[in-house]
């Protein structure tokens, strides 16, 4: 829970509150709007990126929480290698860091990944 009241890094807002707003605003543009569907779209569309992002930090945290409790103390950096890799990810590819140090992903819909280093 503590998780969803924190500031994000990556969305610049705390999950509960922004939820909360995001109901109340769509509620409010309804009430007033000529256009139901296309506020319903914007307001899903809106809702979809929050949830994907924070089931995103909530796989981050739970690896890394497995990995503190399996002993590993370092993890390497990875990107998808491929030409939408970003020039935010792409310096990190490859680079180790210690367990508590792992940086946030940098941005929505990141797709790297932390790898355990065994030894």
């Amino acid at each position: 829970l503590d998780m969803l009241e924190e500031i994000d890094p990556v969305t610049l807002y705390a999950f509960l509150p922004e939820a909360e707003r995001k109901q109340e605003r769509l509620t409010e543009t309804l009430a007033v709007t000529h256009n139901r569907d296309q506020e319903i779209d914007r307001a899903l569309r809106a809702w979809t990126k929050q949830v994907a992002q924070y089931a995103d930090n909530s796989v981050d945290y739970a690896r890394r929480t497995a990995f503190e409790a399996a002993g590993i103390k370092r993890v390497r950096w990875h990107t998808q290698e491929d030409d939408r890799v970003c020039t935010d990810c792409e310096p990190l590819d490859g680079r180790i860091f210690e367990i508590n140090q792992i940086p946030p992903r940098p941005h929505w819909g990141c797709r790297c990944w932390v790898e355990p280093i065994l030894n």
